[in-house]
């Protein structure tokens, strides 16, 4: 069953595609969306887009990962890299994921890679910004609610990402600053935040912070629709028919 924000539950976020730009810090994305598939009998997919470079360099560098998932975690892994334009490569390839991830850009790349807020937007999917290594399932969730009425739909969204252990805790997103200040205060594993309503805060806080962050890319509107908002993104229609 879909909640109202589109996203399944647990037990559905089976699909997950990571984004690899082959930098050593997306090996811990991919471990990450490898355990999370693995918790719910899922599988893994590992895309390294690019509209330049040699795939069969890339598909080398990635296949020693791959035989390392499947080892230790036992998961079907698939790994590809495309090359072609970037934005719709991503977006046909989100079609079949329920979740995607990826590392936090640093450094120079920062300034000059796919921005994960603008990645959320185009993939149309729940996406997961990994900065630390991933040994243990999510405990603690923070989640940044807009308001008190799309606080419940945002934590049915951020209890599928932890381990059940501990109930997801809420702050208002109001400012970077705000948000930064209850991450230091709480410590939690995970941030959840809507990035539609405000990319701009959105974007400063993923400056900020050292927390992993999911991104859901959801129009402020559908937040406080209920059920109706499976008529408006086009992602909750295909999760409705799986």
């Amino acid at each position: 069953m879909n909640d109202a924000l589109g996203h399944r539950a647990p037990s559905q976020v089976k699909r997950v595609l990571v984004l690899h730009d082959l930098h050593p810090n997306a090996d811990n994305a991919a471990w990450r969306g490898a355990m999370l598939a693995r918790a719910n009998g899922g599988w893994l997919r590992i895309l390294n887009l690019s509209r330049f470079g040699d795939p069969e360099l890339a598909r080398k560098r990635l296949a020693s990962l791959v035989w390392r998932l499947q080892e230790h975690l036992q998961i079907a892994v698939l790994a590809q890299a495309v090359r072609g334009a970037f934005m719709g490569e991503l977006r046909r390839a989100a079609e079949e994921a329920d979740l995607v991830v990826m590392r936090a850009p640093s450094g120079l790349d920062a300034a000059t890679a796919l921005h994960p807020v603008r990645a959320a937007q185009l993939a149309g999917r729940p996406t997961l910004v990994v900065r630390t290594p991933a040994t243990v399932a999510y405990r603690r969730v923070l989640v940044g609610a807009p308001s008190e009425h799309g606080a419940e739909r945002l934590l049915l969204a951020a209890s599928a990402m932890g381990d059940g252990r501990e109930l997801p805790s809420t702050t208002p997103m109001q400012s970077a600053a705000g948000l930064l200040g209850r991450e230091r205060t709480l410590f939690p594993d995970l941030v959840v935040l809507p990035c539609a309503q405000a990319p701009s805060t959105a974007r400063r806080f993923l400056s900020l912070t050292e927390v992993d962050t999911l991104l859901l890319p959801l129009p402020a509107a559908d937040l406080q629709r209920g059920s109706a908002a499976r008529s408006v993104a086009p992602y909750e229609q295909k999760a409705a028919l799986s």
